[in-house]
């Protein structure tokens, strides 16, 4: 069952509102024409027909069911892209809403060991470390202008 908060302010809209609304909404996800949108539905797992969508999209009338059908796959595959459409109808990128973003950090050494530039960047600055200090473990002996080691 659909919270009523997903269809609370349709209720008043005609079919062909509704099904403007839905296609515009399909269209800020990127999703164009009734085939598309038939797939991301599927791809959600909420089952509605092609004919069904196509009839929406062309703003004919449709069960009701239907339209909370339609409207309930596209709040999944929304909130799925992190997107989800703001007042005016575009896209508003909610995803990282309450997080900080964290800077990337960039380590560049230069001519080390005879080497002319090592870079190590990403988002974790342990990581950073300890990739290159992994990296700097794997140099030869041979080119850190130590002389190699012999198996005993």
């Amino acid at each position: 069952m659909l919270e009523p908060a997903l269809t609370e302010g349709l209720l008043h809209m005609d079919t062909e509102t509704r099904g403007a609304d839905i296609k515009r909404r399909a269209e800020a996800l990127g999703i164009f024409g009734g085939r598309e949108l038939t797939r991301a539905v599927e791809a959600v797992g909420v089952p509605v027909s092609r004919p069904t969508i196509d009839k929406v999209l062309n703003g004919d009338p449709v069960a009701e069911r239907s339209y909370k059908r339609q409207e309930h796959a596209l709040t999944l595959l929304e909130n799925e892209m992190g997107n989800s459409l703001d007042a005016e109808g575009e896209m508003a990128d909610v995803a990282d809403e309450g997080h900080e973003e964290v800077p990337a950090v960039r380590l560049t050494l230069h001519d080390v060991y005879g080497i002319g530039e090592i870079v190590a960047e990403g988002g974790d600055p342990d990581a950073v470390v300890e990739a290159l200090t992994k990296l700097m473990q794997q140099i030869p002996r041979s080119v850190q202008g130590q002389p190699p080691t012999t198996p005993q």
